[in-house]
């Protein structure tokens, strides 16, 4: 088994806006090496412990509260 990718960034936010979709819930954005790993939601709709798990491998976490921006 290989051990995950460390994540450089995981951030918390009260919406996120992904290209040009808004999510209705809260989501984090996890970055590594400068690109963006993962945009997920916390609502556990796609995977219960998903934030944790990304929160887990993180070397920094931020919450914004309000909505961030994410590239397509």
């Amino acid at each position: 088994m290989t051990t995950p990718e460390p994540i450089d960034l995981v951030i918390f936010s009260s919406s996120i806006l992904h290209g040009e979709a808004l999510t209705e819930t809260a989501g984090f954005v996890a970055i590594s090496n400068g690109r963006i790993a993962h945009v997920g939601r916390t609502d556990g709709e796609q995977t219960p412990n998903a934030a944790a798990e990304w929160t887990a491998r993180a070397k920094q976490v931020i919450d914004v509260g309000e909505a961030t921006v994410c590239p397509a």
